[in-house]
């Protein structure tokens, strides 16, 4: 429990106010030349794509909505689940997955959540309704401690979630007791993703 009780005495404490939007660049990049390029792109929170919540204790959150692109490589795929719109969200500890530091009784019963049950935490509103869009679904991957963070894929119907001008994610406590967490993105920002072509 040392983990959680020390994420516990930092909330409140985040060196970035998640409630806050980003600032936007009016320049839009559409062509990439690979994966790669992209993620460097979008490292600049300017662009709008990304957020990050940080805690004292070294966790962080970041969300990163992702164009289809780089998800589907099959032609076919990208037709087939245009309406689809893809949310990367990482969970992290001084650069390491988050997952790795817990106690080891404790590690199992996170990955089934993590595997099975996180879209009962996560939801997402528009503009000032308090009616709730959840994902369609979330999937997540074991990487055995190989990356920098746990990630879980979040996928949403893009015609509910661009359906107003402003997008707030809300992620529920799972157990890490870090209370309720809110991003705030521009409706504009994530419809820009339909346009972004990734070319290998």
């Amino acid at each position: 429990m040392k983990l959680i009780n020390r994420i516990k005495s930092g909330v409140g404490l985040f060196t970035l106010l998640t409630s806050l939007s980003a600032c936007h660049s009016t320049f839009r990049q559409d062509s990439f030349e690979d994966k790669a390029s992209f993620m460097e792109y979008v490292k600049d929170l300017d662009y709008g794509l990304k957020m990050v919540a940080e805690f004292p204790n070294g966790v962080k959150i970041t969300p990163l909505f992702v164009p289809n692109d780089l998800i589907l490589s099959e032609a076919k795929d990208k037709e087939s689940f245009k309406g689809n719109l893809y949310l990367i969200l990482s969970f992290s500890r001084n650069g390491k997955e988050l997952l790795s530091q817990l106690p080891q009784g404790e590690y199992g019963a996170f990955v089934q959540t993590f595997s099975f049950g996180m879209d009962r935490f996560i939801s997402a509103f528009i503009d000032d309704s308090k009616e709730a869009i959840k994902p369609i679904m979330t999937s997540f991957q074991p990487t055995y401690q190989m990356t920098n963070s746990n990630d879980l894929l979040v996928v949403f119907k893009r015609s509910e979630i661009l359906n107003g001008r402003k997008l707030r994610l809300v992620i529920n406590d799972f157990g890490l007791q870090t209370a309720e967490i809110k991003f705030n993105f521009d409706s504009k920002d994530i419809a820009y993703l339909s346009n972004v072509n990734i070319l290998n």
